[in-house]
C-alpha cells in the first residue's frame, strides 16, 4: 500500500489581505507553502517521509500598514515503524527543521538549523490503552552551531548566561499513555 500527498497554499499573510488604508482586498504581502508526503506499508512495516517548505515574506509596517512577521522555514522527516508482535512495536525517526522567523513589531529574531533522531516503542496492554517510549537526541548543525559557538565564547555572553551558553545538543526520554475511544 503506498500513498502520495501533495498540498500547498498561496495567498496573503494574516492581516494582509485587506489594506485598511484604502479599503479594498490587497493581499500586499504574500504568503505560501507546499508540502510533499509519502506512506508505504507492507506486512508491519511502515515507511513515512515528508518535506515541507514555507514562506511569508513580512513587513516592516507603515502609517497604513500593520507590521507583519517574516517567516521561512523547511524541514523534511522519514520514520520507520515495525510492529514486531501485535503488542509491541519499534520507531524510527530522523528529522530535520530550518527556519528563521523575524518579528518585526518587535525586537525578536528566531534562527533554527538542527536535526533530531528518535528511537521509540510501543506497547498495546490492550485495544483501548499503550504505552509509548521514546529517546530523543537533537543536534544543532551548521549556522545555528556557529552561532551558539559564537555565543558560548564571548565573555560578555558568559557573563551574562552563564557556561551553558552554546550546549544546545541534548538527549531526552520521554513516554506517554495513549487511550483510545
Amino acid at each position: 500500500n503506498v500513498e502520495l500527498g501533495l498540498s500547498g497554499e498561496f495567498g496573503g499573510q494574516a492581516d494582509g489581505f485587506y489594506n485598511v488604508g484604502i479599503s479594498e482586498f490587497d493581499p500586499f504581502v504574500k504568503q505560501w507553502t507546499v508540502d510533499v508526503d509519502v506512506h508505504f506499508e507492507y506486512r508491519g512495516f511502515e515507511l513515512r517521509a515528508e518535506y515541507l517548505k514555507t514562506q511569508a515574506d513580512g513587513y516592516y509596517g507603515d502609517a497604513v500598514k500593520p507590521s507583519l512577521p517574516f517567516l521561512s522555514a523547511q524541514g523534511a522527516y522519514f520514520e520507520g515503524s515495525y510492529r514486531i508482535t501485535n503488542w509491541l512495536g519499534a520507531l524510527l525517526r530522523w528529522d530535520v527543521r530550518d527556519a528563521v522567523h523575524i518579528d518585526y513589531s518587535e525586537p525578536f529574531a528566531y534562527d533554527s538549523l538542527l536535526w533530531r533522531l528518535t528511537v521509540g516503542a510501543r506497547f498495546d496492554i490492550n485495544d483501548s490503552i499503550a504505552f509509548k517510549a521514546e529517546y530523543v537526541h537533537v543536534q544543532p548543525f551548521g549556522r545555528m552551531q556557529a552561532g551558539l559557538d559564537d555565543m558560548k565564547n564571548s565573555m560578555a555572553a558568559m557573563a551574562l548566561m552563564g557556561t551553558t551558553v552554546g550546549d544546545c545538543a541534548a538527549d531526552y526520554f520521554t513516554s506517554s499513555l495513549v487511550l483510545r475511544y
